[in-house]
């Protein structure tokens, strides 16, 4: 039974919004389902892929769909125009965020990017990321990326072991790619944001980083991340004891985890610097930066007044001469908070697509033979890919591109809030062939369905289906963006190359996955470099096959060396033994420190699993779920990566040592 209190409550907010509910406006609101009295349309909302019933929902109501719930108005903007007009044409107006009491209040997240409201401090964030990640700054990350993923590459062909050092089984090790690239994303990240360097088995801030991100996208954000909280927020002061109050204690232990996370690698950092140990990164660039650290501005005028040496903001900021000012407290927390929530965003986004990426692959190989016939043609078999080869690997960046329109690696963008009301005139549909103006309101909660863009049928030609070629120019439109404009074309020429051009950027998923308007992810350009050469990496050194065929049989291409060495040793002392049993038998995957080594004329034997990881004859990979209220990651399959050839294997050895 609910509690009184809990149906007071009710029934108090209840008849609060009612009231307040906008009356019948004389401009009609966007068309949507007949929601239910009081409730409104909350019988209508999936707290598991909504992008998938907003998208059936614009094909009866257009490219504006209007729900409330309790009174508060929803509004799902499913069509390319209508996002380009709204979230970035008028991004002024869309680009607030909600404030939900259980992220923002209970749990602590009120000051991450993500959650934080339009204002001075949404401002300040985005100011210190700019200067970190822009175009001309990601270069200097290169070397990093590069370390990282040859180091992937490396665990990928270990013995198989977990986290922890323990051996795993061949169907274990089948699926063991996921914590590889968990391992590989949060060591990015960490290495870029903290200059950190993970230990190889039970790093603790790598341990408490994925914590961390479980809570947010698993716990927190569970079923869309609307809580009865965020609709009765009085519910915030029950007592926990109180039957129904359990998440309660749920936000105090969630937020106590997020706020360590916050607190020990910036500090981490901090003390690396004082002691002149700490490696470039986007903290330590920060802190030392005299245009946007206060302290270290204060040190370097210290340092010219000629009372002392020139020294870091870190090595000074504890000296009486530099005073903790309520500058300098806002900047380091806007910096903790920034760096923190960089980790949460680049995670997700990496894992959920390289796994895409594997899925893809799994599913259409004769796409990974094209990349690979493009790689050995432009680098070659003696080296791995760079990023000096990008622009001549184009069926390469088409695949990647291909990557993000068909995985869609967060279906509905995080939602914004209207902070005015706004007038719109929809696009006509069989439903509404004459549309006329709607009325958008104030408060307003909006989500930018970015599964219908990259679904759209009148921008892609069968969108379901898996095809980089649909990225590549032909040879007439490459010579038309190839020539050089000049005053002497004529209009039809200048007005085709223009049409091109804004097709090809409409077609363009990173147009969309990256966010809108002013809320646009500012870390794009180091999240699409380490992307594009973790894929790259991967078709030049890996095949990527399913480990039964539709027979159900074993249908594995490349090899296995039938020797192991230690990557102890030197290497002209490696000494061989033979190949487990498990690994004669074509079971591979893990994260330890034995490597294989190339033995002439080596082969696996067939073998047979059972589980997931066979292709069904309906294009999708059998038992693969899709449980992430936010990132669209795929449940556990199984998938055989093993290196292509002698080479191959040589250059991930060789590339990935340190």
């Amino acid at each position: 039974m609910i509690p009184l209190l809990l149906l007071f409550a009710l029934v108090v907010v209840v008849a609060v919004r009612v009231f307040r509910a906008p009356r019948t406006p004389s401009i009609p609101l966007p068309p949507g389902p007949k929601p239910v009295p009081i409730l409104g349309n909350i019988l209508d909302l999936t707290p598991k892929e909504l992008w998938l019933r907003a998208t059936s929902w614009s094909k009866h109501y257009g490219e504006l769909v209007y729900l409330h719930v309790f009174g508060q108005p929803l509004i799902f903007i499913n069509s390319p125009a209508a996002l380009s007009a709204l979230l970035d044409g008028r991004g002024a107006l869309y680009a607030d965020k909600p404030h939900l009491t259980m992220v923002n209040d209970l749990c602590g997240c009120e000051n991450m990017v993500a959650f934080t409201g339009y204002g001075p401090q949404s401002k300040r964030q985005r100011r210190l990321m700019n200067m970190a990640f822009s175009t001309t700054r990601i270069p200097a990350y290169h070397p990093l990326i590069e370390r990282e993923t040859h180091l992937f590459l490396k665990r990928l062909i270990s013995i198989p072991k977990d986290a922890e050092g323990n051996q795993l089984t061949p169907e274990q090790a089948q699926v063991n790619h996921i914590p590889l690239i968990r391992r590989y994303a949060g060591q990015l990240t960490l290495s870029v944001i903290y200059g950190y360097q993970a230990e190889e088995h039970n790093d603790p801030f790598l341990n408490l980083a994925e914590e961390c991100v479980d809570i947010l996208s698993n716990k927190i954000a569970s079923g869309g991340g609307i809580w009865p909280v965020d609709i009765i927020p009085v519910l915030r002061h029950l007592p926990e004891w109180m039957p129904g109050a359990g998440f309660l204690k749920k936000a105090r232990e969630w937020k106590a985890k997020m706020n360590e996370f916050v607190d020990e690698p910036y500090q981490w950092v901090k003390e690396c610097m004082k002691n002149n140990t700490h490696q470039p990164s986007f903290c330590s660039t920060l802190l030392e930066d005299q245009e946007f650290n206060p302290a270290a501005a204060a040190a370097a005028a210290v340092a010219s007044s000629g009372s002392s040496r020139p020294r870091a903001y870190s090595k000074v900021s504890s000296s009486p001469v530099i005073k903790v000012t309520p500058d300098i407290s806002q900047f380091e927390f806007d910096l903790k908070w920034t760096a923190n929530s960089m980790y949460s965003a680049s995670g997700d986004t990496t894992i959920t697509t390289l796994q895409h990426f594997l899925m893809a692959m799994l599913l259409h190989p004769e796409v990974l033979e094209k990349a690979q016939a493009e790689i050995d043609s432009v680098v070659g078999s003696d080296r791995l890919p760079t990023f000096s080869d990008r622009p001549n690997l184009k069926y390469c960046e088409a695949v990647m591109s291909e990557v993000w329109r068909w995985g869609v690696v967060v279906p509905l963008n995080l939602p914004h809030r209207l902070t005015e009301d706004d007038i719109y005139t929809p696009a006509p549909c069989p439903a509404n062939p004459n549309p006329v103006p709607v009325l958008l309101p104030k408060g307003s909660i909006v989500f930018g369905n970015i599964w219908s863009v990259m679904r759209s049928e009148e921008l892609f030609d069968r969108p379901d289906e898996f095809r980089p070629e649909r990225y590549l120019l032909s040879p007439e439109e490459t010579t038309l963006l190839s020539a050089p404009s000049s005053t002497s074309d004529d209009e039809k020429t200048k007005a085709a190359r223009e049409n091109l051009l804004k097709q090809r950027k409409i077609r363009d998923p990173r147009t969309w996955v990256f966010g809108f308007g002013r809320r646009q992810c500012p870390g794009r350009n180091l999240v699409e470099d380490s992307i594009w050469l973790v894929l790259v990496c991967l078709m030049a050194s890996m095949n990527i096959t399913r480990p039964l065929s539709e027979n159900g049989e074993s249908e594995l291409k490349g090899f296995w060396p039938s020797t192991v060495a230690s990557s102890s040793s030197s290497s002209s002392e490696k000494s061989e033994r033979p190949l487990p049993a498990y690994m004669a038998n074509g079971a591979r995957l893990g994260a330890g420190e034995d490597l294989y080594a190339f033995a002439p004329g080596s082969s696996s034997s067939s073998t047979t699993f059972k589980g997931q990881g066979k292709v069904s004859p309906l294009g999708a990979v059998e038992g693969v779920r899709f449980e992430n209220s936010v990132f669209r990651q795929p449940t556990a399959f199984r998938v055989d990566i093993r290196p292509r050839s002698e080479a191959a294997l040589g250059l991930v050895l060789g590339e990935g040592d340190d």
